[in-house]
């Protein structure tokens, strides 16, 4: 559901990405790795699912704000908030990889439920 500060896409603006790894798997990836052809790092994080659509937040990081990270010295939540665009982007995505409504969100009007801890 769109709030106030969120700018429907007609498409996700980010194309040609690949698939890395997956940064932590439980069931199924929830933290996973792409790159775009021109080396930027994109990360997809698993919000939740709603009616057959997996909500995932998709945000760019810097390498060094990944490897600090991966290196425990910063949780996700703040790897989240050091997005190098100030915003990420909430998209619903189907079992057939289709993406549907998909959202611009500015850092400030994500969700809290989206967000992980604190001190994940």
């Amino acid at each position: 559901m769109p709030n106030s500060g969120w700018l429907e896409l007609p498409a996700l603006p980010v194309s040609g990405l690949t698939k890395v790894r997956d940064l932590v798997y439980f069931d199924g990836p929830l933290l996973s790795e792409f790159k775009s052809s021109s080396g930027d790092t994109y990360l997809y994080h698993w919000c939740d699912v709603d009616g057959g659509f997996n909500k995932w937040m998709i945000f760019r990081v810097s390498r060094k704000d990944l490897v600090k990270y991966l290196h425990r010295r910063i949780s996700l939540s703040r790897l989240i908030s050091l997005s190098q665009d100030g915003f990420v982007y909430l998209v619903d995505i189907g079992p057939d990889k289709n993406e549907k409504n998909i959202f611009l969100v500015p850092m400030a009007s994500i969700p809290d439920d989206y967000l992980p801890d604190a001190q994940s």
